[in-house]
């Protein structure tokens, strides 16, 4: 089975995850779950808000030195993108970054618009591991 690192879509990415001590192989998820996340294909992304106003095609070469060579944006079916200046100001204890995290995944269990909100929080409150 792959392990839920394997979602992490940059370096950056699960250098930021460990240090706040919430890298995916951590989690400690029943494996259902695991294999529910790893069959959904989105890959995780953390970001800094002032990056996301950035044109990624103009960092290209600096990003391409973090960014895993052997995954692409295309090896996902989507991502689950995070702001690491949100989750810092916010001051969120590892279990609630898992859970804002696990909630974004929801999203892509139940993608449906205003419904799919509701089905992620849903997603979210049916898992007795948090």
């Amino acid at each position: 089975m792959k392990n839920l690192n394997d979602t992490i879509f940059c370096s950056n990415t699960t250098e930021w995850l460990e240090g706040k001590g919430i890298l995916p192989a951590t989690w400690e998820l029943p494996e259902r779950a695991k294999t529910q996340l790893l069959e959904l294909n989105v890959g995780l992304l953390a970001i800094s808000s002032p990056e996301a106003a950035y044109d990624p095609r103009k960092k290209k070469a600096e990003k391409q030195q973090e960014r895993d060579p052997s995954k692409t944006h295309q090896d996902y079916e989507g991502l689950v993108i995070l702001d690491k200046v949100l989750f810092d100001q916010c001051e969120l204890s590892p279990k609630e970054c898992v859970a804002a995290i696990l909630h974004e995944f929801g999203h892509h269990v139940y993608p449906d618009g205003d419904h799919g909100i509701a089905c992620a929080d849903d997603y979210l409150r049916g898992k007795p591991w948090l």
